[in-house]
């Protein structure tokens, strides 16, 4: 059994922080030995353990200590506690300019760069050409840094930490500068790493790409590791600490009624089209449909509830089951418990992996909103094409105000079976033909 490649146990960073610039000064000085400090943790009690081979997600709010942690194990900063095994050579990416002299030239930078990895001018001259055909910034590679963009120092940094034969890549949110096909041709450099059995610490805060391209996700916040685990869990605590600023569920509001019955405009709801089996319409009955999936992941304001949907693919109702390239609609009906001027309703497809395939709501499909009292109800539709690629498929549903609130987010709500009447692979079905044309 190989080695882990990233051991950390009970890793702490304290940082000493001043209120003002001379009290560092006068806490040296003070004869008395006075503190004019205070003392803030960065990180605290980290117990990781990264497999070689493995590829993990760091997900994070900003200061929860991603960067921070990745700097400790690239051994810019050293911790204050705890102790981290390295089983391998690090290349990282940090912050834009790290490790980079700004007077030095692109090529004088590689150079060193590789120097500090441990290879030999020689070995560095062999790869500068394919380092500097991946970068791929021109003339400018014989310039000095400082003349650089922020895209073209991440291209260098990048073709530089895939070139130096390293066991584990350290990536900090290097990628979120560059175009389109530079990253799109990063990614597929990764995706190459991965495949040769290396190791990468991932940060983003992309929630789509850690299913993509993690085997594994973890969360930090407030500088604690909340949890371990797969990136699609990890991805669904991250939504939730991003809509209330906290890993735990939120209370749910109760619906307001009169003797077990809402009341909408003073007078008891009427039974609705989308309610199965005689519910009545301030019940909660989304858990009676076939489709229905009880690992949902619901969070929001509680100032609206999702209350029920239904589904309905070529004609037949309550489809759990589809076809690719079938007509598919999704009906579903929300109870307002505030005034909400103009709700915004919205629909997510994804993978069983959580990959986003397609999203959009009624503000993007230019739909006029109708305003919503409190206690009253509003009934919603999707019509789509269903050209969703064959397997799995999870839909979320939400509604939110004009200022973009989330009332209500039912994530992974409704559990699809997709079959697919022709063989192909990708994200989406592109009806296609093929044909002779010699």
């Amino acid at each position: 059994m190989s080695m882990p490649a990233v051991e950390i146990r009970n890793l702490a960073k304290k940082y000493r922080l001043y209120d003002k610039p001379h009290h560092r000064l006068l806490e040296a000085l003070d004869p008395w030995r006075r503190s004019y400090h205070r003392d803030f943790w960065a990180l605290r009690d980290i117990n990781l353990t990264v497999e070689a081979g493995q590829t993990v997600g760091l997900l994070g709010m900003n200061g929860s200590g991603k960067s921070t942690l990745l700097q400790i194990v690239s051994s810019v900063l050293q911790p204050t506690e705890g102790e981290l095994k390295i089983n391998g050579k690090v290349a990282a990416l940090l912050e834009l300019g790290a490790g980079f002299n700004a007077d030095f030239t692109g090529r004088e930078n590689v150079m060193m760069n590789g120097a500090l990895m441990g290879l030999s001018r020689r070995q560095m001259e062999s790869r500068m050409r394919d380092i500097q055909v991946f970068a791929d910034i021109g003339e400018f590679f014989e310039q000095p840094m400082r003349t650089y963009s922020s895209g073209m120092y991440a291209r260098v940094a990048f073709a530089t930490a895939v070139h130096v034969d390293a066991d584990i890549l350290v990536i900090d949110e290097a990628l979120s500068v560059g175009d389109a096909r530079f990253v799109d041709k990063c990614f597929r450099r990764i995706r190459e790493f991965r495949r040769s059995g290396k190791t990468i610490l991932y940060v983003t805060h992309n929630r789509q790409q850690v299913p993509e391209i993690c085997d594994v996700a973890a969360l930090l916040h407030k500088g604690q590791l909340v949890k371990t685990g797969a990136p699609r869990e990890i991805v669904e605590l991250y939504s939730r600490i991003l809509s209330t600023g906290k890993p735990d569920q939120p209370e749910e509001r109760p619906l307001p009624s009169v003797n077990g019955h809402a009341k909408l405009n003073g007078r008891t709801a009427r039974k609705g089209l989308l309610n199965a089996n005689g519910e009545n319409p301030d019940e909660d009955v989304a858990d009676l449909r076939a489709s229905y999936n009880c690992s949902e992941f619901r969070y929001g304001s509680g100032a609206a509830k999702i209350v029920d949907y239904a589904i309905t693919s070529d004609g037949i109702n309550e489809a759990g089951i589809i076809q690719t390239g079938q007509p598919l609609e999704i009906q579903f009906r929300v109870h307002y418990f505030v005034d909400v001027l103009r709700p915004i309703v919205g629909l997510t497809v994804r993978t069983k992996e959580g990959v986003l395939v397609f999203s959009t709501n009624s503000d993007w499909l230019s739909m006029p909103s109708l305003p919503r009292k409190a206690g009253e109800y509003g009934d919603y539709s999707f019509r789509l094409v269903a050209n969703l690629p064959a397997g799995d498929c999870f839909c979320e549903l939400a509604v939110a105000s004009d200022d973009r609130e989330m009332l209500d987010v039912r994530e992974s709500l409704i559990h699809l079976q997709v079959l697919a009447p022709e063989r192909f692979v990708g994200l989406a079905y592109l009806p296609a033909t093929c044909v002779n044309l010699v």
